[in-house]
């Protein structure tokens, strides 16, 4: 399986459908610009007696803190994704499609270049460890896979895609009232009836799935 095939950009918009929504692809890659602006200015790495200390701007400097309201960029994301995943859905379901058949090519073009990153972020982990001390590998490692969480998100996201396109329009408002208080009644939960904090896991499906479905 070829992990890229490298189109001149010309030839691309030439064979590029007519009815692909341009917008949404914008949207898409706009945000994700944005997405790795935005971790690279607020990573912070102080060192302390030798030993690498990880921190972000946002905690360092609490007044950054109101700026994520206007540079909160993710909802876009999924609000873009969850548009390009019906488009696609509706596409594949014309078509006589499945969807095991659906969700497999999805989830295979999302993961695709992250195994090409994994390779080459596991080479330099190979690499730094042998090099340097434990104490100053260790917390430098764990960045190189700590901002894939958004992936697994965005998957359990996208697979929900069919359930959300059947819920019409006359339904918008209650399911979109019944995830907010699925998201309310996970806080309540964890901050205030003692479960356990991983509960709040659930969140990050509840969460991003009200853009998406929006």
């Amino acid at each position: 399986m070829r992990l890229f095939a490298p189109v001149p950009s010309a030839r691309a918009a030439e064979e590029t459908p007519a009815d692909r929504d341009r917008v949404v692809d914008a949207a898409r890659a706009f945000s994700l610009v944005i997405v790795v602006a935005g971790h690279a200015f607020m990573a912070v790495v102080a060192w302390k007696n030798g030993v690498p200390k990880i921190g972000n701007l946002l905690a360092a400097f609490p007044w950054t803190q109101a700026l994520t309201w206007v540079f909160q960029i993710m909802p876009l994301f999924y609000f873009a994704g969850g548009a390009a995943n019906t488009i696609s859905w509706d596409k594949h379901v014309v078509r006589g499609g499945t969807y095991p058949n659906w969700i497999w090519n999805r989830t295979q073009r999302l993961l695709r270049p992250l195994w090409v990153y994994l390779i080459i972020a596991g080479c330099i982990a190979a690499l730094v460890t042998a090099l340097a001390p434990t104490r100053i590998a260790a917390p430098l490692m764990f960045l190189t896979t700590q901002l894939l969480w958004f992936l697994g998100s965005y998957i359990l996201v996208t697979a929900l895609t069919p359930i959300f396109h059947s819920a019409t329009s006359d339904k918008g408002a209650l399911v979109t009232f019944a995830l907010l208080l699925g998201c309310g009644l996970v806080d309540a939960l964890r901050l205030f009836a003692g479960w356990p904090a991983a509960i709040g896991l659930v969140n990050f499906i509840l969460v991003w799935s009200i853009p998406a479905y929006l």
